[in-house]
């Protein structure tokens, strides 16, 4: 059992310097976010017992409550679920920066899809994109038209890719309703050639400032 009282210093410590979150292993972000996580359901506790009934998150009355009801350290219930998501986004990206040789044919191909979809995919919320962005990388994309670059390549199926997406990206979309549940991938003549235009005019406009970005970040040695 980690010591309560050094986790609510390193805590403050992050508060008081938000980089301090990136110097942490993977253990020590596990035994902060349950921290953090039994400090948010107490203040929630006292927010629900405090907020009258009918309760309705959606008031004001309750989202005052939220905001002024706070802990020993003077610190209210966003305030820390603003560093549990932090937490659960540096933890998300390790994970998904280990490379998956059954999806991508190279590092490369995954760390460009990777910022496709911090950049982009995550934000949706329908599923074309996903469809076109999956066809599009695809090795075996044949389409004069939307043409894959030989530098980034999809090389699984779709079922493959779908259920990689589920397990590892899903749980970072704002929208729960990307998770993909028929493996039949759709054509680019069934998600319809206007769609694919704007589509692939987006992702043609993130490679240049991906190539950009990689190009002017500094290696570590």
């Amino acid at each position: 059992m980690p010591n309560q009282s050094k986790l609510e210093n390193t805590f403050n410590e992050i508060v008081d310097v938000n980089e301090r979150l990136l110097t942490l292993n993977d253990l020590e972000l596990a035994e902060l976010r349950n921290h953090l996580s039994n400090r948010y359901q107490n203040l929630m506790k006292t927010v629900i017992a405090n907020t009258p009934l009918p309760l309705d998150p959606k008031s004001e009355t309750y989202k005052q409550i939220r905001l002024s009801t706070v802990d020993k350290n003077n610190y209210n219930a966003p305030f820390i679920k603003h560093f549990i998501k932090k937490i659960d986004k540096i933890r998300m990206k390790q994970h998904l920066d280990i490379f998956d040789a059954t999806i991508f044919l190279n590092p490369k191909s995954q760390t460009f899809f990777n910022y496709v979809f911090e950049h982009w995919l995550r934000h949706e919320k329908t599923m074309n994109h996903l469809h076109f962005v999956f066809r599009k990388l695809w090795f075996k994309n044949e389409s004069k038209t939307y043409y894959r670059s030989d530098n980034f390549i999809i090389t699984c199926s779709f079922k493959l890719f779908a259920q990689n997406w589920n397990a590892k990206y899903l749980r970072m979309c704002p929208s729960k309703d990307l998770e993909i549940k028929r493996f039949n991938l759709r054509t680019f003549e069934e998600i319809g050639f206007p769609v694919c235009d704007e589509l692939d005019q987006k992702i043609k406009a993130i490679e240049p400032a991906y190539i950009k970005e990689t190009i002017n970040t500094p290696k570590l040695p």
